[in-house]
C-alpha cells in the first residue's frame, strides 16, 4: 500500500483567486508528521470518531482521506494526553469539547452572574475563551494553555492567556467549584475532579 505520508498535498486555500490564504485541508500523513502519533493510533482515533476526515463516516483507510486543518489541532493536543494513559472515550469526549471550542467567537465580556443562567453562560464563556487561546497560539501569539476539569462523565474547559510576560493569576479552586457546579447541573454525582493543563505552544503555525 502506497505510504500515505508521500501524498502529493493539494493547495487549497480560503480566499477566491491569488495564492494566498490559509489551506482548509490536511491529509492523513501531515497529521502524522504534525502530531507524532503513530499511523495505528492515528487509525483508532479515526475509528473511534476522534479524528475527523472529511466525507461520509469517520472511517476508511483510503490514500488520500482528507481532514479539516483544525483536526491536526487536536491530534497535537491530544497526543500527550494519549500518552499519558487517557482512554479513548475520554480522548473522544475532549475532541469534542475542542473542536466545539475552535468554532466559538472570540469571548466579548465576563459571563453575567445571573443566578439562572450564570453557570450555562459560564460555560459558553469558557468555550469562547478556549477557542481564542487556540486561535492565538496557533498564530504564534502570547502565552497559551488550554485547562480542563475532569469529574465523573463531565469534562469542564478553560484557558489561560497572556500577551507577554507571566500569565494572569488563576484561581484553581474557583474554577474547581465553577466545574462541579456545571456536573451538578447535568445530574452527574459528586466526585474526584482533575485538573488538566495543556501548553498551546505546540500549535503555533499549524494552521498556516
Amino acid at each position: 500500500m502506497p505510504d500515505e505520508s508521500a501524498a502529493p498535498v493539494q493547495r487549497r486555500r480560503s480566499g477566491g483567486g491569488g495564492g494566498g490564504g490559509r489551506r482548509l485541508f490536511r491529509f492523513f500523513g501531515e497529521i502524522l508528521q504534525a502530531s507524532g502519533v503513530g499511523e495505528r493510533m492515528l487509525q483508532r482515533w479515526i475509528d473511534a470518531g476522534i479524528i475527523r476526515p472529511i466525507g461520509h463516516g469517520h472511517s476508511g483507510r483510503g490514500n488520500y482521506r482528507m481532514f479539516d486543518a483544525r483536526e491536526i489541532v487536536l491530534a497535537v493536543l491530544l497526543r500527550p494526553l494519549a500518552d499519558a494513559g487517557i482512554p479513548l472515550g475520554r480522548l473522544l469526549q475532549i475532541s469534542r469539547i475542542l473542536r466545539h471550542a475552535m468554532r466559538q467567537r472570540p469571548p466579548r465580556r465576563e459571563p453575567e452572574d445571573n443566578p439562572q443562567f450564570r453557570i450555562v453562560r459560564a460555560l459558553n464563556f469558557r468555550y469562547q475563551e478556549l477557542g481564542q487561546a487556540i486561535r492565538q497560539a496557533t498564530a504564534g501569539a502570547g502565552i497559551n494553555f488550554a485547562i480542563l476539569a475532569v469529574a465523573g462523565d463531565n469534562v469542564h474547559p478553560g484557558a489561560l492567556s497572556a500577551e507577554t510576560g507571566e500569565l494572569p493569576t488563576f484561581n484553581p479552586a474557583a474554577f474547581l467549584v465553577e466545574a462541579a457546579e456545571y456536573a451538578a447541573m447535568t445530574g452527574e454525582p459528586p466526585s474526584p475532579t482533575t485538573l488538566m493543563m495543556l501548553d498551546l505552544a505546540p500549535l503555533r503555525g499549524l494552521l498556516d
